[in-house]
């Protein structure tokens, strides 16, 4: 930021929602997938997340860390890819949607917090459908074994 350069800050900021909008989106899709304490922790993770705050997920990348990990990176990866694309920047530290509109550079006026939330929403998207797919396939095996 210091050298003018606010892109990655501005991509790091995006991605830290994505990890709290899956969790809650897989809880309230697959209420079947997960444990009771589970689903009340994750029904809120989004709540932090539009604050750009992911220790809501932290409780799931612990209990299953390859396939809550991985549907995060994945997510995230398309986040950040879409926000680094378009040279959305922020030069300002703040995170969430309380640093919206004060997104730098990319096309500018409206359409940079449309394309940036926009690609926290995609990424989230895509990391619900994979933790879906991953959780449902890791409980089918432990079924299966017993």
């Amino acid at each position: 930021m210091a050298n003018g350069n606010f892109v990655p800050y501005c991509v790091f900021a995006s991605v830290k929602m994505v990890s709290a909008f899956s969790i809650s989106a897989a809880c309230l899709l697959r209420k079947d997938l997960f444990t009771d304490e589970e689903r009340q922790v994750g029904n809120q993770t989004w709540i932090l997340g539009l604050a750009g705050i992911t220790e809501g997920a932290i409780p799931f990348a612990m209990a299953d860390p390859i396939r809550a990990i991985g549907s995060f990176i994945v997510g995230s990866v398309v986040t950040g890819g879409i926000v680094a694309y378009y040279a959305i920047g922020l030069n300002v530290p703040g995170a969430g949607i309380f640093s919206m509109f004060l997104l730098k550079g990319g096309i500018g006026g409206l359409m940079n917090p449309l394309i940036w939330l926009g690609a926290a929403l995609l990424g989230a998207l895509i990391s619900t459908i994979l933790l879906i797919l991953l959780r449902k396939q890791k409980l089918n095996k432990k079924m299966a074994r017993d």
